[in-house]
Order: structure tokens, then C-alpha cells, then sequence
């Protein structure tokens, strides 16, 4: 029996170990390449503070510390559980390490989105300048297109690297708040078991949540300022440009935000953003009044 679950065990780390690896040197292009894009082009721009990206990172900073402490807690508050220290350790650091791997993603998605943001203030300074009736130089739109086309190459190294993470991700998410509202409810009203231990499950679905929440949000702003790029190039035609370099370049930049956009799709299924969130909160709720409906004899 004690070696089954050993090896039950030694095989689920493997998997895990497995897919944590899995496109690694994906990971390695873009986030050399993100450093790149840093030095080279977006470093003179550090002193324009993005809005919402340093919040963000600290917030999921703080899910990742609590989902380990709420692990933890399960681990040792709960009555009935009896864990070894050696299996809480290694839980604990492979718990940590998959976390730490879906922070790569999620920090990649967010320098994405600063970078847009950047790219399209800038172009909204240089309609600023033509509104004042100072020269532009088309350069500047040649190069924030390039740019453009950078980030775009990176969203697809960034998808193929982390789509089978991402799936695990939100298809456990969602399993596993099911499961605590479920449970939550079975030892609190049917069992009428009142204690404060049963103060976990609120806690988990909290940060668990949470923890989904920030990816949907990361991949939902890159999105909305890769739409936003295209209205800015919007307000170029609208001034009615006389120079003929400086409109073909423009209509070549609109014309690549018309034909490809920054969307996070994970194994080709569904897009990670907020209609994405919504549907999951609905799913989870269904999935748990058809959980209750089936066990209601149980309740």
C-alpha cells in the first residue's frame, strides 16, 4: 500500500516536472527578447508610470504567498489530516514552483501590455504635434510599427509556451472552488459543523479566485491596448495628412492592426479575457447547483 502511493506520487511529480518544462526554451526567446525591447527602445520611456501594472504584480506576488499559507493551513488546522513534514515540504515547493512557473507568463503578458501602452502614447503625442502644425517625421511611425510587429511575434511565443499550462491552470481553478463551496457547504449546514477551521475553504476560494482572476486580467488589458492602437491611427486620417510617407505608413500600420490583434488563446478553445472570467464564474456556479442536485439526498 505505502509503495503504491509512493509511486502514485514519484509519477504525478514527474508529470507535474514535465509540463513545467515543457517549452522552456520558448520562455527563454521571449523573455530574452522582452529584455531587449526594454533596453533598446522602452528604457528612455521608465519615467511614464503605466497605470495598474506594478499594482498587479504585487497582487499576484501576494496570491502566490497565499495560496502556499492556505496549503499549509489545510495541512495542519484541518482536523483528520496527518501529514508528514518531508510530504508538506515537498508539496509546498512544487505547489511554489508551479506558481513561480505561471508568474513568467503572467509578468511576460504584463510587459506586453506596458508596451503597447507606451507605443500608443506616443503615437498620441505625435498627433498632438501634427495638431500643432509641427513637422513629423515618418520614421517614428516605421518604428513604432516594427515594434508592433515584435510584440505580435512574442504573443504567439508566449501562447505556444504556455497553452497547456494556462488550460491546467483554470481547469483546476474552477474544479477546485467547486469542491471547496461544495464541502464548505456539506460540513457547515448539513453536518452543522461549527468551527473555525471551516474558515479554509472561504479563504481558499478567496485567493484561488483571485490568483485566475489576475491572469484573465494581465491578458484582457494587452488586449484592449492592442485595440486601442488602431483608434489612435484613426486620429492621423482624421487630420488629413499631406505627407505621403507619413500616410503610407500610417495606413501600413493600420493595416496590420486590422489583420492581427493580441489575443491570448489557450489550445485554440476560448480567449483569456474578461467574457472568458464571466463564463467561468457562471460554469462553476452551474456545475455547483447540478453537484448539490445530485448529492441532494446527502445534504
Amino acid at each position: 500500500m505505502l509503495g503504491s502511493r509512493s509511486n502514485w506520487q514519484s509519477r504525478l511529480c514527474w508529470f507535474v516536472l514535465k509540463v513545467t518544462l515543457y517549452g522552456s526554451w520558448l520562455l527563454g526567446v521571449f523573455a530574452n527578447e522582452l529584455l531587449v525591447l526594454e533596453y533598446q527602445h522602452f528604457a528612455s520611456l521608465n519615467e511614464k508610470n503605466c497605470p495598474k501594472f506594478n499594482c498587479l504584480v504585487i497582487q499576484k506576488a501576494v496570491t502566490v504567498i497565499g495560496l502556499l499559507l492556505t496549503f499549509l493551513s489545510v495541512s495542519y488546522v484541518l482536523p483528520g489530516n496527518n501529514f508528514s513534514v518531508e510530504m508538506v515540504i515537498v508539496n509546498s515547493l512544487m505547489q511554489f514552483s508551479i506558481n513561480c512557473n505561471i508568474m513568467h507568463h503572467y509578468v511576460g503578458v504584463l510587459l506586453i501590455y506596458r508596451y503597447l501602452w507606451l507605443i500608443n502614447g506616443q503615437l498620441l503625442e505625435l498627433v498632438t504635434k501634427l495638431k500643432l502644425d509641427h513637422r513629423v517625421n515618418s520614421s517614428r511611425i516605421r518604428e513604432f510599427f516594427s515594434l508592433y510587429r515584435r510584440l505580435l511575434e512574442l504573443i504567439g511565443n508566449i501562447v505556444a509556451a504556455y497553452e497547456y499550462h494556462m488550460t491546467l491552470v483554470l481547469i483546476t481553478g474552477i474544479a477546485s472552488n467547486i469542491l471547496a463551496i461544495y464541502f464548505w457547504i456539506v460540513l457547515n449546514i448539513s453536518m452543522n459543523i461549527n468551527s473555525l477551521c471551516l474558515l479554509i475553504f472561504p479563504q481558499f476560494l478567496l485567493v484561488n479566485f483571485w490568483n485566475i482572476w489576475l491572469n484573465i486580467v494581465a491578458c484582457d488589458l494587452a488586449e484592449n491596448a492592442g485595440k486601442r492602437t488602431p483608434k489612435v491611427l484613426k486620429l492621423f486620417a482624421d487630420l488629413g495628412l499631406k505627407d505621403i510617407e507619413l500616410e503610407r505608413s500610417v495606413n501600413e500600420f493600420a493595416l496590420l492592426c486590422s489583420h492581427r490583434q493580441f489575443k491570448f488563446h489557450v489550445c485554440g478553445l476560448f480567449t483569456i479575457n474578461y467574457n472568458m472570467g464571466f463564463q467561468m464564474i457562471i460554469t462553476s456556479v452551474l456545475y455547483l447547483i447540478y453537484l448539490i442536485q445530485f448529492d441532494f439526498m446527502n445534504l
